[in-house]
Parts: structure tokens; sequence; C-alpha cells
């Protein structure tokens, strides 16, 4: 270091220490913008919905430093430019996940299928000559059912740079747009490589595959001129079984599984019924070791009230001298019955309105029919109410083992997606013993639904059932 330019550095330290502030570090030059995040597999359609609600906060410990030249330097980083960042970041963090082959957006009534919420904490950073401000963050993004429920979360820390704009105040606002945009690239390309994500695009991939399998089958069927059917083919429900593992074979069980995702007024039900009963019919038919000829699959059009009153007559009727298990699945919507309180499984061809509790099923009277053929039921009902009403407790019947989704705060699918989970995938295995216990998979659906302080399902046990010892999957191969 030459003498000129010693006695300058001296200088300029000398005149920062009277200021009453030390000079701040010098701020790395900014590295290249990261390239737009890679494309999800499976996430093709998936709209996700980038909440008013993304934050960023001042550092706590920096808000709390007042009256040092430091803090005013800092405090052009105000309330005013936190908001713009915060909106520079939603806009940055929708341009990303469209980057990623998602479609993005940021109208709340849009009826996306995920929800997107970022945190960003800001550090404002001085420049080493004091002649602007930079910003580090940590930045959390949390995606979330619309119900919010949280599926996936990742997190990034990005250090301050100068972000080749120039050290002034007024170019702030610019420096943090730049940012912002740093800060969302990096964000999504995390989330794509959380565990969470790719099982959920993978699941959200087999329901579209059988959504596609179905409505071929029904267009080659109205191009024959094919007769209604009772049972819906069960060819998508075997290409849904090559997802699950194989457990022991219950040649004498039986199963049925409905799913109602349109009325028949041309009204839309819940979405994905239809193939969350698809998928459950090849869960009963590979891990519940069921025999095709001894599962019935009744969707939409072919799951009217007196198409469903056959359905469970023949379900209540296949067990022979006491012997064998019965399995019920049902997704769709139900309404409450206003008398009894009781819940009311509503068909292809309910009623609109107030009348839909008259034109169903009561759950009550199914579980009986099922109860009295003197063989092991398991029922699994996931169900939204749609029209509403004061709910009593339903108590199941003899030898009936109930899982039902929460009377509040129900998320249509949440519950058929953890029974399979926890039992096509073994998840539910708690002692990894190879036999899952309707006591294993109640806790390992209740962890999966409770999260975040959401309320769990329902688990009602009738009077003889075998409760903890019912076995629901035998030698089961694990993967």
């Amino acid at each position: 270091m030459t003498r000129g330019r010693l006695v300058l550095w001296v200088a300029f330290a000398a005149a920062v220490a009277l200021s009453g502030c030390r000079a701040g570090r010098q701020i790395p030059r900014a590295a290249p913008m990261p390239s737009a995040p890679p494309r999800l597999s499976g996430a093709e359609g998936l709209t996700v919905f980038v909440a008013e609600n993304t934050m960023a906060p001042l550092a706590p410990d920096l808000a709390a430093k007042v009256g040092t030249e430091k803090a005013h330097r800092l405090g052009v980083v105000d309330d005013e430019k936190l908001r713009k960042y915060a909106r520079a970041l939603r806009s940055a963090l929708a341009g990303s996940l469209q980057g990623a082959g998602m479609a993005s957006t940021v109208d709340p009534w849009s009826g996306a299928e995920l929800v997107a919420t970022a945190t960003s904490e800001v550090r404002p950073t001085l420049e080493w000559d004091q002649g602007g401000v930079s910003v580090a963050t940590r930045t959390t993004l949390v995606l979330s059912t619309p119900h919010g429920k949280p599926l996936a979360q990742a997190q990034v820390e990005v250090p301050a740079s100068d972000e080749d704009v120039l050290d002034t105040a007024e170019a702030l606002d610019r420096r943090l747009e730049t940012h912002a945009r740093r800060v969302a690239a990096q964000l999504v390309a995390a989330l794509g490589s959380a565990p969470e994500l790719a099982g959920y695009l993978q699941g959200r991939r087999t329901r579209r595959n059988i959504s596609a399998l179905l409505k071929q089958e029904e267009a080659k069927a109205a191009g024959a001129g094919a007769e209604p059917r009772i049972t819906t083919d069960l060819r998508s429900a075997r290409d849904a079984a090559s997802a699950f593992l194989a457990g022991a074979a219950q040649p004498s069980a039986h199963g049925l599984a409905i799913g109602v995702e349109k009325f028949s007024d041309g009204k839309g039900g819940p979405a994905g019924a239809r193939s969350d009963a698809t998928r459950f019919a090849g869960l009963m038919m590979r891990t519940l070791g069921i025999p095709e000829e001894n599962v019935h699959l009744a969707v939409d059009e072919i799951a009217r009230r007196a198409d469903l009153e056959k359905e469970v007559a023949w379900l209540a009727g296949s067990a022979k001298g006491g012997e064998g298990r019965l399995f019920l699945f049902f997704t769709g919507a139900m309404a409450i019955d206003p008398r009894s309180g009781m819940p009311v499984l509503l068909p292809h061809d309910r009623e609109a309105g107030a009348g839909a509790a008259g034109s169903g099923l009561r759950l009550e009277a199914v579980l009986k029919k099922l109860s009295d053929s003197g063989v092991e039921v398991m029922a699994v009902v996931d169900a939204c109410p749609v029209v509403k009403g004061k709910v009593k407790e339903l108590k199941p019947p003899p030898k009936v083992i109930l899982f039902a989704a929460p009377r509040e705060g129900c998320a249509q699918g949440e519950l058929a997606l953890h029974v399979t989970e926890g039992l096509g995938s073994a998840q539910a295995d708690a002692d990894s013993d190879k036999v899952i216990t309707a006591d294993e998979l109640r806790d390992f659906v209740a962890s999966r639904m409770t999260k975040e302080g959401a309320q769990g399902p329902q688990f009602e046990t009738g009077k003889g059932a075998t409760g903890a010892t019912f076995t629901i999957v035998e030698g089961l191969e694990k993967k």
C-alpha cells in the first residue's frame, strides 16, 4: 500500500469513528441470477395460488436497535420498503412456479389446487463505503392445501450482494426487486427436491391416469351402445393396483368401492372422488388380497341410489357361513339428516338443497346391514357434508370398524390418501412385523391428519369388533 493510499484510508476510518458507527463490510458482487428451476414431473396443469399474506418482516435484532448512526442509515429499509419487497417476492414466486411447469395465480377465487405462502426475514446491511444498503434474507416457503394442511416446505438463505445496482438509497427498490427474484428462484428449486411434493405429484399423476382410463372406458361403452352396468369395469383399478404392495390373499373377503364426483343435475361433486374410489378398489385387490371377482366398483352414473342399494345388498349377502371380511369405501358428498342428525351418503341422483338427505343412503342403516352378516366389517367414509346440520355421533354396530373424515375442517380426499398410503405402502406398519392392525392404521392416519393442529379423523369401533387385533394386511411384502 502506498503512503498516499494509507493516509486516505486512515482519514476514512477516522471519519467513520467520528460519525458514531463502524464501517460496513464490503458487499460481494452479485452471483449470476439462478436459471429457471427444473420442470417438475407431474406438475402439468397444477395451479398454485401465491398467497397475499406473503410477508417480509425486519430481523428482530435490527428492529430493536435505535438511536445509533447505523440504525439511522439502515432505517431506509422501512415498512414501505418491506411491503414493496413482499409484493416483489410474491410476483417472483408466481413466475418461478410457472417456470417449474406449474400454473400460478394471485386470484384467491381461482380454485387453485395448492397454496404457496412465503415469509422472508429481511436483514439490511451497509455497503462498505456507507453509500448504500443491501439486504440478506432467510425465507421459508410453505406449500399447503386450500384447507391449510402443510404439504411441503423449503427454506433458503440468500446473502447480501450488490446486485449490480448503484449504492444509493434511490436505487434500493430496484435492488430489493432483483433480490426477490433471486430468492424465488432458489426457493422453487429447493421445493422441487422436497420428497413430500414428489409423493404428492406421483399420487396426482396416478389419479390423472386413472381418470383418463375411466374416460376411455366410458367412450368405448358409449360407442358400442353397451347396456348400463351395475358395476364399473375393473381395468382401471388393476392399473391402480400396480402402485401398491402385495398382501396375503383373503379369498373369502369382499369389497365395494363407491365414488361420486358428479351428480345427475349436472353439478360437480368432490373433485377426485372417482379416482380415489378406483385406487381403493385396486388396493382391495392388491394389498388387502381380495379376489378380483369379489370386488365391485361403482362410480358416478352407475352409483345411483337404486344401484347402491343393490351393491350394499350384494356386499352384505356375500359373507357365507360367517367367514371372511367385508370392506366398504365411499368417497363423495354427504348430507346430515335434519331429524336424526345422522350422516347420509349422497348418490349420483341425489336431490339438491334441503332434500338431499332424503335422497341418499343413511350410513347408519348401511353399516347395520353389513353388520348383520356376522363377519368383520371395515368401512372408510371420506365424505364432506354439502348440506350441513347438527351432527349426532354415530356408534357403529357390532363387528364394524369405521374410519370417517373429520366432522369439522373436512378436506375431501385427505382420508383416502392417508389410508391408501398407510396400507398400500406399509407406512402404517409401526413395528415392522409385516402385519398392520386397525390400531396401527388409526395412529398413522391420525398423525398425518392432525399435523399443524388440524382435526383428526373419526375412528369408531362397534361392540364385538376385534379392535387392535383386527388384522387388515397379513404377510405384507415390504419393498
